[in-house]
């Protein structure tokens, strides 16, 4: 068995495999006491340690484009579970005024009184018994209670149903480092911001009106990309910071003025933004411009691919320790039309096309790093697939992923977090997950958290941690 061992570690090393195989099991698991059809989840530090709140309901997941529009036959509930004791510590009903859809009830979690302590904020309804109403506002939560503690008043620009109510929530440092929060809304058309002080005094306004630039996306993530101590966010193709809200850069050389569905940063080895990859839709008006960017950091298109097609998802992978990457896009096929989503296409950082096994070209592969060596595997239709060589190393045998990051501190892994109807919340982890220097740098970027602070807000479901 010893000597099968080591030809199996000269075998594995030879063709980029590993040696411990991975070990994939369910360690915690914490029962909703309610069915579920759709949850989100993200992290809230009380103290010293990280807890995980959950948006769920027993509903359709609502979209505001009148051609897909559901009505609610459920509430949206949070709930704070404790992956020590898996315990649900406490559950609030946020009521029927509330559409049961990712872009009419953002969440984000951010300390606003340096106490240690988060506080938890969503976006409310402004009128009980309205649910479309314009009129809304921030409504502030106890971390360790759930009770409500304050609120915001906010007002939504008019517009079309599905402009109206995509809005965005995200929580960041301001001017001399201080926290604030950042409301926005706008996908295609103006582009509204709106700035607070952690008590809810707007600090500012702006906005981007449609002037031929680039719109918004589906994911923001936010960090401090520029290394100035104040935070930004990557809106689309355009930087926006949160000291006074305006741009400080916006990627319009290629004449584009459509929408992104994804915009991803990317970061080298020693945790430095390198650059951002979006992926964008469709758009008649600018016909001849690429579908996915490679951008440098301050907005220079560095290489794009591909002329036409509804670029819907994309993503990044880490392929070794070192922290070098390869970014993937998929074309969205007509789901009206019941048309298939495209192969996965890869490209390095430079541009040039990967080839990879078949296995690898499912649909929205996920990046996550279950072993804690510093290398992504990817997450593919429940099979858990090692990065280049396609071997299957895992599988995910019941629930629906959530997202994958590092939770657990006994634990040198990232691990799954899944949810199953029945309304059971599951956390697989490799049991044989060994610390490394590459995971432990990743799991310190001061971005890492962020983005798990913001994983329920629009389509922020924590692929963009895979830029790390």
């Amino acid at each position: 068995m010893k000597r099968f061992g080591s030809v199996f570690a000269v075998f594995a090393a030879a063709f980029g495999l590993s040696a411990v195989p991975v070990d994939l099991q369910v360690t915690n698991e914490i029962d909703l006491g309610t069915p579920v059809k759709h949850v989100r989840a993200a992290l809230t530090r009380l103290g010293k340690k990280d807890y995980l709140l959950v948006r769920y309901a027993n509903g359709p997941r609502v979209d505001p484009w009148p051609e897909v529009f559901e009505y609610s036959t459920d509430s949206f509930k949070l709930s704070l579970l404790d992956l020590r004791t898996n315990k649900v510590l406490w559950t609030k009903d946020l009521g029927m005024d509330i559409p049961t859809g990712d872009w009419f009830c953002p969440v984000v979690s951010v300390d606003r009184d340096g106490d240690g302590d988060d506080e938890i904020f969503y976006v409310g309804p402004g009128r009980k018994g309205a649910p479309l109403s314009q009129e809304r506002c921030i409504i502030v939560l106890n971390g360790r209670t759930g009770e409500q503690i304050d609120k915001y008043s906010l007002h939504i620009a008019g517009g079309p149903m599905a402009e109206i109510f995509r809005v965005m929530l995200m929580g960041g440092r301001g001017k001399d480092g201080r926290m604030m929060l950042v409301y926005a809304n706008g996908t295609y058309r103006d582009m509204l911001f709106h700035g607070y002080d952690p008590k809810g005094k707007i600090l500012w306004k702006s906005k981007f009106p449609v002037d031929g630039t680039p719109r918004s996306t589906h994911c923001t993530p936010v960090g401090d990309f520029d290394g100035d101590g104040s935070d930004e966010v990557l809106w689309g193709e355009r930087m926006v910071n949160f000291r006074r809200g305006d741009e400080l850069f916006c990627a319009k050389e290629d004449k584009w003025d459509g929408h992104s569905d994804i915009a991803m940063p990317i970061f080298d080895g020693k945790g430095k933004f390198i650059g951002f990859w979006t992926c964008r839709e469709s758009g008649a008006s600018a016909p001849e411009q690429f579908r996915v960017n490679f951008y440098d950091p301050r907005g220079k298109l560095l290489w794009g691919k591909f002329k036409d097609g509804h670029m819907d998802r994309g993503g990044c992978v880490r392929i070794n320790a070192a922290g070098d990457k390869v970014v993937w896009v998929q074309e969205e096929g007509s789901w009206l039309k019941k048309e298939k989503s495209f192969p996965v296409k890869y490209f390095t950082t430079e541009g040039k096309e990967v080839p990879v096994p078949k296995a690898l070209e499912a649909y929205a592969p996920r990046s996550i790093d279950v072993d804690g060596d510093g290398v992504h595997e990817l997450l593919i239709n429940r099979n858990l697939y090692r990065w280049p060589s396609g071997e299957k190393v895992g599988y995910v045998k019941e629930g629906y992923t959530i997202f994958g990051a590092h939770l657990l501190d006994d634990c040198g892994g990232e691990s799954i977090v899944t949810f199953t109807h029945s309304g059971k919340i599951r956390i697989l982890t490799d049991r044989n997950a060994k610390w490394s220097e590459a995971g432990v740098r990743r799991y310190a970027h001061p971005y890492y958290r962020k983005c798990l602070q913001h994983t329920i807000v629009g389509y922020n479901f924590g692929n963009e941690l895979a830029g790390i």
